[in-house]
Formats: structure tokens, C-alpha cells, sequence
């Protein structure tokens, strides 16, 4: 999780973007209810329990690997 060091204020900071996965989804994952991912990300709940950077940990990878992956297509199609 040495990757993830400011994943806190992340999450927070970026309440209001699109998130990849929806709160359902990311609820099913952790396991949680949707009323908490929804709090976690919109920083109404910062805790540093589990399953709070579990979901921070998921809307970043998901993220961050989109954005991989976008730039590997780009690469091999050489937009």
C-alpha cells in the first residue's frame, strides 16, 4: 500500500468526479453497504479503517489503470 500514501485527501479532494465503478459495485468488492461508499467518497466519512481504503484503494486503481490503458491503446494505434 506504499503506492496509495495520500490516498485521504485524493478521494476527498476529488469528491464530485466521475468514479469508473459505481458505488454498488464498489460496495459488492469490499464488502459495505452503498450508504458508506458513497460517504467515503464524497468525504463526509474520512476514517482510516479497512474498508475505507479498500474503496479509496478501488476508485484509484480503476483510475489510474484506465488511464494506463488508454495511454497503451494510443501507443499500439499511434493516435
Amino acid at each position: 500500500m506504499s503506492e496509495f500514501t495520500n490516498i485521504n485527501s485524493t478521494c476527498t479532494k476529488n469528491a464530485a468526479k466521475k468514479y469508473l465503478m459505481t458505488a454498488e459495485q464498489v460496495a459488492a468488492l469490499v464488502p459495505c453497504s452503498v450508504s458508506y461508499v458513497n460517504k467515503i467518497r464524497q468525504g463526509v466519512r474520512v476514517d482510516n479503517s479497512p474498508k475505507a481504503k479498500l474503496v479509496r484503494e478501488i476508485d484509484l486503481i480503476t483510475y489510474e489503470g484506465t488511464n494506463k490503458l488508454i495511454e497503451a491503446v494510443k501507443k499500439i494505434v499511434k493516435l
